[in-house]
């Protein structure tokens, strides 16, 4: 009962921690307390055949100038009845820890994915069912001639983080053993502009967006020995953009990006 009770515990906590990952991904893309109006706008501004000049508005976003300030909220009371406790007789942590890495089948309509890494953390909830905290990274092209190629130069990169469950039908197979999963995190894209924009007394370079990223898929396990797997995977995505970017553009230019990568995956039991 200590040992089932130890494992939830842990479980719950690590989840939380995935959570907090993926939100503090997104919140890097706090945006700027000014107002430049259309993300799309800029875009074709960043072109190297936009007509006229490359200047966007600038106006501040909230109607004092500046961020809301901290004490337009009422102060709460401490609670002096929180307590923390350790389960001095909780089971130790065990799981694995892995890299995968791959790239997609076919690229969006305006985005293609150059390569894709993660480093994960891989914890038993049952026999069958387990779970994986996860951070990585990819690089992405604009797909050539596509609006977005006339906007961007280099490619955009993503950072993101966030939590997978996997589901093992059969766990005892040594070779070849499939599993499903499915998972949510949070990610921060940015981008150069091709050429800068200017809003009032600002050049502005480059910018970012942060959202929420959908995954779901089927793998094999190729080698599941007792401290070593060896699988690949199918993993389709869905990633959904947040409303305004880091430089304070309304994102009316994004809207979602959807791919299916294959990823090959390697593991050792911790």
């Amino acid at each position: 009962m200590n040992n089932a009770k130890g494992l939830l515990i842990q479980s719950g906590t690590a989840a939380l921690a995935a959570l907090c990952a993926a939100a503090l991904l997104v919140s890097c893309t706090t945006t700027s307390n000014r107002d430049r109006g259309s993300l799309d706008d800029a875009m074709n501004k960043a072109r190297d055949d936009a007509p006229g000049d490359r200047t966007v508005p600038d106006e501040p976003r909230y109607p004092d100038n500046g961020w809301p300030r901290s004490d337009d909220t009422p102060d709460s009371p401490p609670d002096n009845n929180i307590v923390f406790s350790a389960d001095m007789n909780a089971a130790p942590i065990k799981g694995w820890v892995g890299y995968r890495g791959g790239k997609a089948l076919a690229p969006d309509q305006h985005i293609e994915t150059s390569f894709d890494n993660d480093v994960f953390l891989n914890f038993p909830a049952t026999r069958r069912f387990d779970f994986s905290l996860y951070a990585g990274f990819k690089t992405a092209n604009p797909v050539k001639d596509s609006s977005l190629d006339a906007s961007v130069k280099k490619s955009l990169v993503f950072l993101k983080a966030g939590l997978e469950v996997r589901f093992s039908p059969f766990p005892d197979f040594k070779f070849m053993s499939p599993y499903v999963f499915a998972g949510l995190g949070g990610y921060y894209m940015g981008w150069d502009f091709r050429n800068p924009v200017h809003s009032g007394t600002d050049t502005i370079e480059s910018d970012a967006v942060g959202g929420t990223v959908l995954t779901a898929g089927a793998g094999v396990y190729l080698l599941n020995l007792e401290n070593f797997r060896l699988g690949i995977n199918i993993m389709p995505e869905n990633y959904l953009f947040g409303p305004t970017t880091q430089q304070g553009f309304d994102n009316d230019y994004f809207t979602y990006f959807n791919t299916v990568k294959v990823m090959g995956e390697i593991s050792i039991r911790f």
